[in-house]
């Protein structure tokens, strides 16, 4: 639950950076640099935090999803076994 609410913001904090960070080609100057490496950092803080929450869980809101397409995967092969 807590792992796509604090990836979410990580995404659009990089996102925010990325237009912060632009160069204008008439002038070489950056739009906002000071923009640009806040919502960086706090991006990376954002995924940061998700990256340490996995490794002290040893889960990720991912594995039970993929788990049950390998399930699945498995089920189908041996159908498929069973059918030769």
């Amino acid at each position: 639950m807590v792992e796509p609410a604090v990836n979410l913001p990580g995404c659009i904090f990089f996102g925010i950076s990325a237009v912060a960070g632009h160069v204008v080609p008439a002038s070489g100057w950056v739009i906002d640099l000071a923009a640009a490496n806040w919502n960086t950092s706090l991006g990376a803080a954002c995924f940061l935090a998700c990256a340490l929450a996995t490794l002290l869980t040893g889960r990720t809101l991912k594995s039970p999803r993929l788990r049950r397409l390998r399930e699945l995967e498995h089920g189908a092969k041996r159908m498929r076994d069973i059918a030769e």
